[in-house]
């Protein structure tokens, strides 16, 4: 009976987590951690939030290199294991069912690298989708292209839950050897689905993979690409 109780309020939770909206536009508090949020300038369903304690707060346009190297995938996946490890079971399969329901629920991150450690230097910010602030905006008469509800996840996960993560991240991630000299000098994005984070087995069979492609590939980026305007 105990655990039919408890198993009731975990399912309770992961329900409130993903019914209410904890980020909002502005200064969000947690107890260890402050961030800033507000719409991207150029996409205004994508909010920004930024840990106001970054050790470089400058902004920076995000380039598109116009290829996914090898590296990031390297990137991608140990970011991926450490989502896995503060995500519960619960969350990770609604993550997984929203998405299939049209919700995006994809976590994204903005880096940026300490060049002459060769280590990263912080999570410049995160980026997270919120179509539902975007389509209240809108006239009741154009909002059937916008859920009625926020559907996704990210921006309602405790702040403190969120700084964790990102200490993590910082903490934790090895940048693969031989990094393009783009990855050196400039922020780049790291883009996870949902559906990436549930198996771990497979999380390091992929980044396994992304090694062995970098060790051999040589990729060079492709001029003419529009850069990410935060």
């Amino acid at each position: 009976m105990k655990r039919i109780v408890l198993l009731f309020a975990a399912l309770f939770s992961v329900s409130m987590l993903f019914s209410q909206e904890v980020f909002r536009l502005g200064t969000v508090k947690g107890e260890y951690v402050t961030y800033k949020v507000r719409e991207q300038k150029d996409v205004p369903t994508r909010w920004i939030v930024r840990n106001v304690h970054n050790p470089d707060t400058a902004i920076k346009i995000v380039p598109n290199p116009g290829v996914i190297f090898s590296q990031e995938k390297d990137i991608e996946m140990q970011i991926a294991k450490i989502l896995h490890e503060h995500l519960s079971a619960e969350e990770l399969l609604e993550m997984k069912t929203r998405e299939k329901e049209g919700g995006v629920c994809w976590f994204e991150v903005i880096l940026r690298v300490d060049r002459n450690k060769y280590k990263l230097l912080q999570v410049t910010c995160f980026r997270f989708c919120n179509k539902y602030m975007a389509g209240m905006r809108r006239p009741p008469e154009k909002r059937q292209d916008y859920p009625a509800s926020y559907n996704d996840f990210w921006l309602n996960i405790d702040p403190d839950r969120l700084h964790a993560i990102e200490k993590d991240i910082v903490k934790r991630v090895v940048l693969p050897e031989k990094m393009p000299e783009i990855l050196l000098t400039d922020d780049f994005n790291i883009l996870i689905m949902p559906r990436d984070l549930g198996d771990i087995k497979k999380i390091k069979e992929e980044r396994k993979k992304a090694i062995e492609r970098w060790k051999k590939e040589d990729v060079k980026p492709r001029a003419g690409w529009p850069p990410m305007i935060l």
